[in-house]
């Protein structure tokens, strides 16, 4: 932007934050800058077209903001594995699952099998493989429950820290190439973006598994 579109620029934005508090007297640069900061539209990126352009009818009746969102989040955890897959290619483990099932076991004395399955929402069958998995690979082993003789718990063995001792510098590369190109403020926003929809989701996950599409549309913000 020129000099002088920028200087008209600015002084529109001061015109709107001025009408934004009709009754105030004085005003401060701090405050001129919080403005900006939070009504500022940030600069629209191009879309990267998928479609290949048949059947238009579908992009006029569903897309939206909603769809492209749902859509970028499915393509970014693809992107993601892809890197994750290159981080854990000289590991006994190979998916993002196992390493999530270890580094939350790290964090804990022991857990049920329950419960760790629960926390990485994983599906009970597929949740019970992988810790069958990491127990026959050593890097997990099962305690009995003394209080609850049908729970059985599990914990993180030696060699299991030992490989995310390993495994944790490989996947700090995976998290800042995921983080790509945003600003550090970016960064922030965004995550708390994603820390919002995560107690949204996190909730139906755990209370509302079982309902029904319709009525969890209802519960989403429009």
């Amino acid at each position: 932007m020129k000099e002088q579109a920028f200087l008209h620029s600015l002084i529109d934005q001061f015109y709107l934050f001025r009408e934004a508090q009709p009754s105030k007297q004085e005003f401060s640069l701090a405050e001129f800058g919080d403005f900006l900061k939070n009504h500022q539209q940030p600069d629209e990126v191009a879309k990267r077209e998928i479609s290949g352009g048949e059947e238009k009818w579908v992009e006029e009746k569903y897309e939206s903001v909603q769809t492209d969102i749902t859509v970028l989040i499915s393509l970014m955890y693809r992107y993601a594995k892809m890197y994750i897959k290159k981080a854990l290619k000289d590991s006994p483990i190979q998916t993002v699952d196992e390493f999530g099932f270890l580094i939350t076991l790290l964090t804990y004395p022991s857990l049920s099998k329950t419960a760790l399955i629960n926390k990485n929402l994983v599906e009970k069958t597929s949740g019970a493989d992988i810790i069958k998995r990491l127990i026959k690979l050593e890097l997990m082993e099962e305690l009995e429950d003394k209080e609850d003789k049908r729970s059985v718990h599990v914990k993180i063995t030696e060699k299991g820290k030992y490989l995310l001792y390993v495994l944790l510098p490989e996947m700090q590369k995976v998290s800042t190439i995921v983080a790509g190109d945003l600003s550090n403020e970016e960064q922030q926003r965004l995550l708390n973006i994603l820390r919002k929809l995560d107690h949204f989701h996190n909730d139906i996950f755990v209370n509302k598994r079982n309902v029904g599409l319709d009525e969890l549309v209802g519960r989403a913000i429009n």
